[in-house]
């Protein structure tokens, strides 16, 4: 080899070894600046207040925020607004509950009518008809009534069944 390729050779592996130690060192430094960051986020994120949607960057600034007026007049209006949201709710699911036990009520005493009116026809007394004819056809008919107007007002209430329940 003569000495001009020596130089050269020399010259071209002290480039490329330049080039990795560079590569490296901003690969480091790419790294570095990436876990800072995250520490920097972390660090922010404990001096957060979603409450007021406010960021401190100091600790006593945050502490002094929790500790003020407004954060505590903020979180009891929060507190207010959830125990009027569930008081209403009940309120609803018990009027809710009353209509359809005054619909239960209605239904019954309708179907009771019903079957008074019909098992209390004149003409069907032991007046005119011989009394154990009259009294097992009487029973027969009250009973057979009975039993269909159970199965209706069931398939009534079936219907309205409250909307969580169905």
């Amino acid at each position: 080899m003569t000495l001009h390729r020596v130089k050269d050779s020399i010259a071209y592996r002290y480039t490329n070894t330049a080039r990795t130690i560079v590569c490296k060192l901003t690969h480091d430094y790419a790294e570095k600046e990436k876990t800072l960051a995250k520490a920097l986020e972390d660090l922010k994120a404990n001096f957060y207040c979603q409450l007021c949607d406010k960021q401190y960057y100091k600790h006593q600034e945050f502490d002094n925020h929790i500790n003020s007026y407004d954060h505590a007049h903020k979180q009891r209006l929060k507190e207010l607004k959830q125990r009027e949201f569930a008081r209403n709710v009940a309120s609803k699911l018990r009027k809710d509950e009353q209509k359809q036990e005054r619909a239960l009520r209605r239904l019954h005493k309708l179907a009771d009518q019903r079957r008074e009116v019909q098992c209390s026809a004149p003409g069907s007394g032991p007046m005119f008809k011989s009394t154990t004819v009259a009294v097992e056809s009487f029973n027969k008919s009250c009973f057979m009534d009975k039993e269909e107007n159970q199965s209706v007002a069931e398939q009534e209430t079936e219907s309205q069944i409250p909307w969580p329940h169905r």
